[in-house]
């Protein structure tokens, strides 16, 4: 999973938990207000304690209603963030599985070749390299004088060893 989507995927988890957060501050203030209001009307002795009381109840039951919503609405926020981040520790593990499977296959087929071909390698690095040869235009000639000289002393492609 790209950088990018484990980005976008934080700051909207950031951006609703605060959208949440705003909108219970909201509801509550506005019911606070109600039971602040039927409090001093209560103090004041214009609101008996039985109606009081009931007020009371009707408030707390509402921010019961609130504290369930916002909790209910923080879980969904959280559940989407641990999906993104299960899907990333699933891609992540997918990563880890291939890249075993592409190192044994690689590991295979080096070894197939290896075999197939390794022995021709080495035998290639084995020869000798011949320096110095000079150019004559009687090669005959040159070979019984004895001014031919390859500089190896011995050459693995003939079965007794001797270069010429």
């Amino acid at each position: 999973m790209p950088d990018n989507e484990i980005h976008r995927a934080r700051t909207m988890r950031l951006k609703m938990t605060k959208e949440n957060r705003q909108r219970a501050r909201v509801q509550v203030a506005a019911i606070s207000m109600k039971y602040r209001a039927a409090k001093n009307a209560m103090l004041t002795g214009s609101l008996d304690k039985a109606a009081f009381e009931k007020a009371y109840a009707l408030v707390a039951g509402t921010i019961r209603r609130y504290r369930n919503e916002f909790a209910s609405r923080q879980s969904d926020i959280e559940q989407t963030w641990n999906l993104v981040i299960k899907r990333q520790r699933a891609a992540e593990g997918y990563l880890d599985t291939d890249m075993d499977k592409i190192e044994s296959i690689y590991e295979q087929t080096l070894a197939s070749l290896a075999d197939r071909y390794g022995k021709r390698i080495a035998y290639f690095q084995s020869l000798p390299i011949i320096e110095e040869l000079k150019k004559t235009t009687d090669r005959a000639a040159a070979i019984n004088a004895g001014t031919y000289q390859p500089s190896t002393q011995e050459c693995p492609i003939y079965e007794d060893g001797t270069a010429l």
